[in-house]
């Protein structure tokens, strides 16, 4: 009747021929899955989060999924997180929708106030020029990139952002939630700018362990980071969870933590059973002496 709090989150990184794996130093609170001798669909490391999800009394409405790639969109439309701006207003907030539906509003106005607002307004610092060119400034370099150059690089922290003001959005929660985040848009940036970058990303995922540790309790997350070769949009996914990512997973005990928390749900499920047995045999004997006044 009763499951314990728990949220799992999974931070999905597509890789390229020319950058074989990413050098994060995250703390070992990140379990670390690279996967770099196969094509692995994207498709297959969201279902294997959302059967471990469900199978473990998580809920639909809580499971979210964050991607671009057209085919995780198509087979998981009711699941889909998305950050979304009105852009015809000027100085409107970021909204979150799930599934189609707005669950949350942000707190940033547009990519510069988001990072302003949250810890990192240290780590990265903007100026847009009169060329409509973009200074990007951090404590490992400053590079100014024109309008083009500047698009994957937007598209990049855009979805950092998003991250940042998701964790955010959580505060005190007793539901059992899933996060899987497609982070495609590193996949297209150079190799020389996912290098220049990694620090910023590796910022960003502490402050977004951070929060919903803060909501959670450290005893009630599990975060990994899987890294892995992306086959193409249009390519069937394997559909077989338990062979080679449910495995790697476990291989980094994943599957054990998921065990600890069935032991502790059905602990509570007992426990709760025997206090509404007891609760509903007092009612009875209430009853009963009631009717049995009634008649004397």
């Amino acid at each position: 009747m009763l499951t314990p709090k728990l949220f799992k989150f999974a931070l999905m990184l597509p890789l390229m021929e020319d950058y074989k794996k990413a050098n994060l130093t995250v703390d070992d609170k990140f379990q670390h899955v690279t996967i770099d001798d196969e094509e692995v669909h994207p498709n297959d490391v969201v279902g294997q989060l959302y059967d471990s999800h469900a199978s473990h009394g998580g809920q639909e409405k809580h499971a979210h999924v964050f991607s671009s790639f057209n085919d995780v969109l198509s087979a998981f439309p009711s699941l889909i997180l998305e950050g979304k701006k009105n852009l015809s207003k000027v100085g409107s907030f970021l909204k979150f929708y799930h599934g189609g539906q707005k669950i949350a509003s942000g707190k940033s106005q547009n990519l510069f106030k988001c990072f302003d607002n949250s810890a990192m307004r240290n780590l990265i610092k903007f100026e847009l020029q009169a060329d409509d060119s973009v200074t990007l400034k951090t404590p490992i370099f400053e590079e100014n990139f024109s309008k083009q150059d500047f698009q994957p690089v937007e598209e990049f922290l855009t979805e950092v952002c998003h991250l940042i003001e998701y964790s955010s959005l959580h505060q005190h929660s007793f539901d059992r939630q899933m996060l899987a985040y497609h982070l495609e848009s590193f996949k297209n940036l150079s190799t020389e700018l996912k290098e220049k970058f990694l620090p910023i990303l590796e910022s960003g995922l502490e402050f977004f362990r951070k929060n919903i540790e803060k909501a959670y309790g450290k005893e009630n997350v599990e975060f990994f980071i899987s890294q892995f070769a992306q086959s193409d949009d249009g390519k069937m996914p394997k559909n077989d969870h338990s062979q080679r990512i449910l495995t790697t997973i476990e291989d980094v005990g994943t599957l054990k933590a998921d065990d600890a928390f069935t032991k502790q749900g059905n602990s509570l499920r007992y426990i709760f059973s025997i206090f509404w047995i007891l609760f509903l045999f007092y009612v009875i004997v209430w009853v009963f002496q009631i009717e049995c006044y009634k008649d004397s």
